[in-house]
């Protein structure tokens, strides 16, 4: 079993106002372990283009809008985690279609679920 969502230093530990200034890069790093995605799965999932995240790489740090976008993630793992009780299962649910969700994937981006009609905030979960 890898990384827990809520281990110090992780976005699901400090979501709100470490968005404020900007996550550091790491932070990007430690969602997409949490969530075993490649780099660019999570670009995909965040609604990202390559260059922008290669960008912040360079940089060191996200911008407000890309930190909230990891915060958000985090939480929706973190109550993943919570109601499974397990990060694997966690993951398998996350990634997986969801008849609960008119056949959405959880982390389907950009956070707007097909043939409902409706845009959710991930943020909302749990």
């Amino acid at each position: 079993m890898s990384s827990q969502p809520n281990e110090p230093g992780t976005t699901a530990t400090r979501p709100a106002a470490a968005a404020g200034s900007g996550l550091a890069f790491q932070e990007f790093e430690a969602l997409r372990r949490q969530l075993d995605l490649s780099l660019e799965e999570l670009t995909v999932r965040l609604g990202l283009s390559r260059a922008t995240v290669a960008e912040r790489k360079a940089a060191g740090r996200l911008t407000h809008d890309e930190s909230g976008k990891v915060v958000s993630f985090a939480r929706l793992l973190g109550h993943a985690v919570h109601l499974f009780g397990d990060i694997d299962e966690a993951r398998l649910w996350l990634k997986t279609p969801q008849r609960g969700l008119h056949g959405a994937v959880p982390l389907q981006p950009p956070n707007v679920l097909p043939n409902c009609g409706v845009a959710v905030s991930v943020t909302s979960v749990g």
